[in-house]
């Protein structure tokens, strides 16, 4: 009696016992499966994201001014690194001989007017005879020709007189614009020809700022609303000109020109173009990469979720476009899976 009791005890303990081992099984499973990280949102771990590049100051005119005619230089005023403003005579040439060009031309344009004033006072005189049949219509039609003649020799000689004019001009060379000179090609009592270079300048009112950037960098810069040049410890504002639609076989940039909105660097001025993303980003450290691809692990309902980033690069900070109080792993992200649970830990 006694012993069946016993027995119907120990069964009924055993079937007691296997829920229990089995819940306590499951409890540890679902304990191995979840793992325990650090978090902090999104606002916490935000910077902002500084773009550089190297960039050079670069004058939109490098401009070597040669003679337009023939002569010998007479003085040289320019002198190499002198700052020049507009009109600024740089270089004088012995004009004696167009001189005289101009004044013969003149003379002869002088000459052709008296024989057009002549033609015309023919013309009017034989205008009654021929109405009273005194000459006749060839004697008209002559005098009518020796006027049309007259009038154009009078035109011919005007452009002699002006093209006299401009070679006249030519014998002083003024600098087109405020430049800087760079380098001299002549000196005082050479003969130089036509297209002999004479001097080389540099525009200083037109001046640029040249950059090579990455294509990946680019489409931040569009939207960038503060971009400078770093220099010799000073910034100077920029902004965005024209960007290269070309990527350049051997660099792998695009070239962008950049001006200036304030103040100038002197060109030639080599230092750093840098603007700030418009919108902040994380550390690289956070970054891991899933599936071929770089991105975060983001906490939602206890589990991570790998959150792809397309245009993250590795060693960079990345933009994230997510709600300030998105939970965001920091410890213990590198062994995690999208969809595994996760345990906060303080």
């Amino acid at each position: 009696m006694y012993a069946q009791t016993g027995q119907i005890m120990s069964s009924r303990s055993r079937c007691q016992l296997i829920p229990a081992l089995l819940c306590l099984a499951l409890s540890c499973a679902a304990d191995a499966e979840t793992k325990r990280v650090n978090a902090k949102t999104l606002g916490e771990l935000q910077i902002p994201i500084i773009f550089s590049a190297p960039a050079e100051t670069v004058s939109l005119h490098q401009t070597t001014i040669s003679s337009e005619i023939e002569a010998r230089v007479i003085d040289v005023q320019a002198r190499t690194a002198d700052e020049v403003t507009a009109d600024t005579m740089l270089v004088e040439l012995d004009c004696r001989d167009y001189d005289l060009h101009l004044r013969r031309a003149e003379a002869e344009l002088s000459a052709a007017d008296a024989q057009l004033k002549l033609a015309h006072q023919r013309l009017q005189r034989t205008m009654p005879l021929i109405d009273r049949k005194h000459v006749s219509q060839d004697v008209l039609d002559q005098r009518q020709a020796e006027l049309d003649a007259a009038q154009a020799n009078v035109e011919s000689r005007q452009v002699q007189v002006d093209q006299a004019r401009t070679d006249q001009s030519r014998c002083v060379i003024k600098s087109p614009f405020r430049a800087a000179v760079i380098r001299l090609h002549i000196g005082s009592g050479e003969f130089v020809r036509v297209g002999t270079p004479l001097l080389d300048i540099e525009d200083l009112n037109r001046v640029e700022v040249s950059s090579q950037v990455v294509p990946s960098d680019v489409p931040s810069l569009r939207q960038a609303t503060e971009l400078y040049l770093d220099f010799s410890g000073e910034r100077y504002a920029l902004k965005v000109n024209r960007i290269s639609p070309v990527i350049d076989n051997t660099t792998r940039t695009q070239e962008v020109r950049l001006g200036f909105t304030a103040q100038s660097a002197a060109v030639g001025a080599s230092g750093r173009l840098t603007w700030t993303e418009q919108h902040p980003g994380i550390p690289s450290y956070l970054l891991v990469q899933r599936d071929g691809g770089l991105g975060v692990f983001v906490v939602q309902n206890d589990r991570a979720e790998f959150l792809p980033l397309p245009h993250a690069v590795e060693g960079r900070p990345a933009v994230i476009k997510s709600p300030a109080d998105t939970l965001i792993v920091t410890d213990g992200r590198h062994n995690l899976q999208s969809g595994d649970g996760v345990l906060l830990q303080d």
